[in-house]
């Protein structure tokens, strides 16, 4: 089994184990809800999310593109 292979089944078994623990969790009703942005009206979460995506992308997908943080490399 290849490289491919093996993530694409650790995505499987990582997704079915995820599963079953909500499943769990919510039949047992002893875990709290998750709120990943607690509060707050929709336009902060809107403008939070929307933040937090733009910083991913300049300290992660633009190095992996060759472009350097922030898009600083110059070719």
């Amino acid at each position: 089994m290849g490289r491919f292979g093996k993530g694409l089944l650790g995505g499987i078994v990582a997704t079915a184990v995820m599963s079953a623990l909500m499943l769990m969790k919510s039949a047992m009703g002893l875990m709290p809800q998750l709120d990943v942005i607690p509060g707050g009206s929709a336009l902060v979460r809107g403008m939070l999310f929307g933040a937090g995506a733009w910083l991913v992308m300049m300290v992660m997908v633009m190095p992996m593109a060759g472009a350097g943080f922030f898009g600083m490399k110059w070719a």
